[in-house]
């Protein structure tokens, strides 16, 4: 498994990921990031925060990165099938 995150990735659209809604781990993704040796900050602090509870805003509000990087991040995890978005106004 590949995963890519870095800034070519903003041209993915965003518009699939709402602020309010919240990313549940389909997989543990602290141990994706062992298995892949990933040394991406951003990714390391992004995880802690995807709960399915957490909105979209609120994980960029808490980890101190911006939204649309969040959003990134997550539509390539949500493509890869490691996360599942949740409407929480359902």
């Amino acid at each position: 498994m590949y995963l890519s995150f870095n800034d070519q990735d903003a041209a993915v659209e965003l518009l699939d990921i709402k602020e309010h809604e919240a990313p549940l781990q389909l997989m543990s993704l602290q141990l994706l990031q062992e298995q892949l040796d990933q040394h991406d900050q951003t990714f390391s602090k992004l995880i802690g925060y995807i709960n399915g509870v957490s909105s979209v805003k609120q994980i960029s509000v808490l980890s101190k990165i911006h939204i649309d990087k969040v959003k990134v991040y997550l539509q390539n995890l949500k493509s890869q099938g490691l996360v599942r978005i949740l409407s929480r106004f359902s």
